[in-house]
């Protein structure tokens, strides 16, 4: 049973994931709420509890310039990863709500099934 406090909503954001100050891998965030997000990557060495900062590329627009967050990775799966974001960061969550698709093109966010395949750039 989930127990979630924010609606999520679905997403494409361009997005890489850095540690210790250095960029590891890129994704793609899918679904995202006021807390967190599910970032799809092939990138496997991401564990729970671990902090880690994704650099964001919602795309055009007056929020669209990329933006790093730290985070908190809370979930692994095959697909990527299921991150909280950093308490104090309401700006970002709300940039991040921003880029939310039309509820007409809303798609199921309760799976993270059929992830793509991600490719760099």
């Amino acid at each position: 049973m989930e127990h979630r406090h924010h609606q999520r909503m679905p997403v494409d954001i361009r997005a890489f994931i850095y540690r210790r100050g250095l960029p590891v891998a890129t994704g793609r965030i899918r679904n995202a709420s006021r807390r967190g997000f599910f970032i799809e990557t092939d990138y496997g060495e991401l564990q729970a509890h671990q902090r880690v900062q994704c650099e964001l590329h919602p795309g055009e627009g007056p929020d669209g310039g990329p933006r790093r967050v730290l985070v908190c990775v809370v979930r692994c799966s095959p697909e990527g990863a299921g991150v909280e974001l950093d308490e104090g960061d309401g700006p970002l969550a709300t940039a991040v709500m921003a880029c939310a698709r039309p509820s007409g093109e809303a798609e199921d966010v309760r799976s993270n099934e059929g992830a793509i395949a991600l490719q760099p750039g």
